[in-house]
């Protein structure tokens, strides 16, 4: 039964997805100077399927990341500036700050295939030891 929610509730949160990302990129199609939403990497309208399959799997790892990683180190950030501004400027110093931003950069580095990088834990680990 539970298997079975979860399945359903996965199918529903991929098509809400879909329906908002494709009506956002509807939006600035052709455009030029923009960001790209949610991620805000340069958009470049002859790339806007891609940049549109690359959020949409951004908002899936950031929907793995709330089963995934501690609930202080969420949501899970998606642009540059918000992973940076997690451990700079008014967060200097936070160590927290610091894990989860450099793990957004890592996902992100990796088209947020969040099976591609190592578990939270054993990235917070790795970055500790320094």
């Amino acid at each position: 039964m539970i298997s079975r929610l979860l399945d359903v509730s996965e199918k529903e949160y991929e098509r809400v997805i879909q329906r908002l990302v494709t009506q956002r990129f509807e939006a600035i199609r052709g455009q030029t100077d923009i960001k790209v939403p949610w991620i805000d990497d340069l958009y470049y309208p002859e790339q806007h399927d891609a940049l549109q399959q690359r959020v949409l799997q951004a908002l899936r790892c950031r929907r793995w990341a709330e089963s995934e990683l501690p609930p202080w180190a969420l949501p899970l950030p998606l642009s540059l500036n918000d992973c940076t501004a997690l451990y700079n400027g008014l967060n200097r110093g936070s160590r927290r700050g610091y894990l989860i931003g450099q793990y957004g950069i890592l996902l992100r580095g990796r088209g947020w295939e969040w099976k591609c990088a190592p578990p939270f834990e054993e990235f917070c680990a790795q970055v500790l030891r320094g």
